[in-house]
């Protein structure tokens, strides 16, 4: 999404009269603050880097969690 945010990257022109100005400042920091859309979807994109890590370690212990139950029924079959 990085790409389609750039354009909040500069302010709207709004012209040079000083009204547009301050409303296209306004609007700038209103997209780029700390209660913005970019930062919530920066927070977003951290939660969702977080989510993938867990669900991939969850995912990588439950195949260690079922290969060590095979393993153990295997050895269980063989000793009957």
């Amino acid at each position: 999404m990085e790409p389609a945010l750039a354009a909040f990257d500069h302010q709207p022109a709004l012209g040079g009269h000083p009204y547009g100005q301050l409303v296209a400042q306004h609007m700038h920091e209103g997209a780029n603050g700390p209660q913005s859309a970019r930062a919530v979807l920066k927070q977003l994109e951290t939660i969702l880097e977080m989510s993938i890590e867990a669900l991939q370690r969850a995912s990588d212990q439950y195949e260690e969690t079922e290969a060590n139950t095979v393993d153990a029924l295997t050895k269980t079959s063989r000793s009957i």
